[in-house]
């Protein structure tokens, strides 16, 4: 997925008017370019800021879980120290019996491919997007209980397959591999 497109693509690709004649149509290939030159100037620039922006913001979110993951270490630094002072043989039945059980206490960071959390220039590029095309309508024509609108827009619908495919290659191979043993073994 293209990211980020500088615009204009295509500089010196408009048509000359039939009235310019010698220089003039110099010039205005010349000033055609320089006008391109300086969009594409201004996209790269617009691009450089959001791509900025994104760098700081990973940033300071890897900063943020940095400083998690060290809270973490000291927390469990103490309690292992404090577990050293303590120490005392204990049975490991008598353990489950009195209901210790481990329970996690870290957040999970959930909902990170969402909408929201696009990029802007992502954002953009799916407003740009062609919308899909009207597949509701043949719904009615497959067998499946999936809507074929499901299938046209998810995105591990093909890796399904391709799954799907290999496992029953390898089942044949392993029905092919059982006869090869079962005529070893008659002989």
């Amino acid at each position: 997925l293209t990211q980020r497109v500088v615009q204009p693509i295509e500089l010196v690709r408009a048509p000359l008017n039939s009235n310019l004649k010698g220089n003039d149509e110099l010039q205005h290939v010349n000033m055609n370019a320089l006008v391109g030159i300086i969009r594409q100037l201004a996209s790269l620039s617009s691009h450089a800021e959001t791509l900025f922006a994104d760098l700081f913001n990973e940033a300071s979110r890897t900063m943020c879980k940095a400083r998690q993951l060290e809270n973490r270490v000291k927390d469990m630094g103490a309690k292992v120290n404090g577990m050293e002072r303590n120490y005392q043989a204990i049975n490991l039945n008598q353990v489950e019996g009195e209901g210790f059980r481990y329970t996690r206490e870290v957040a999970v960071d959930q909902n990170v491919v969402i909408k929201d959390n696009r990029t802007p220039c992502v954002r953009e590029r799916y407003t740009v997007a062609e919308l899909p095309p009207p597949l509701q309508v043949m719904d009615n024509l497959w067998d499946s209980e999936k809507k074929t609108m499901h299938l046209y827009t998810d995105p591990h619908y093909f890796g399904k397959v391709w799954m799907a495919k290999m496992q029953q290659e390898y089942d044949r191979q392993n029905k092919r591999r059982g006869k090869k043993k079962k005529k070893k073994k008659k002989k």
